[in-house]
């Protein structure tokens, strides 16, 4: 969640894993020095994407009208974490 937190908005779904997971495509290499960036390298996409898929579906993150990532509102006073191994 740190990571959509730094970026609010700027990268849909597949992008904020790419990110986190340290992909080399072209889109993502602006983000080579993103904190971020490779951050969940020990990681396949697939199951950073599952991760990003349950936020999304527990509200913690939202996708705004452009289909990119937003964190969602926190639920009971609860804090948002980060996504670390």
């Amino acid at each position: 969640m740190g990571c959509v937190q730094s970026l609010p908005g700027q990268l849909p779904r597949s992008g904020v894993v790419k990110v986190l997971v340290g992909s080399q495509a072209e889109r993502i290499e602006e983000y080579a020095e993103h904190p971020f960036y490779n951050r969940l390298a020990d990681y396949n996409r697939m199951d950073v994407t599952c991760q990003v898929d349950a936020l999304l579906a527990a509200g913690r993150l939202a996708q705004d009208e452009h289909g990119h990532v937003v964190l969602g509102a926190p639920s009971n006073g609860q804090k948002t974490g980060n996504l670390s191994h």
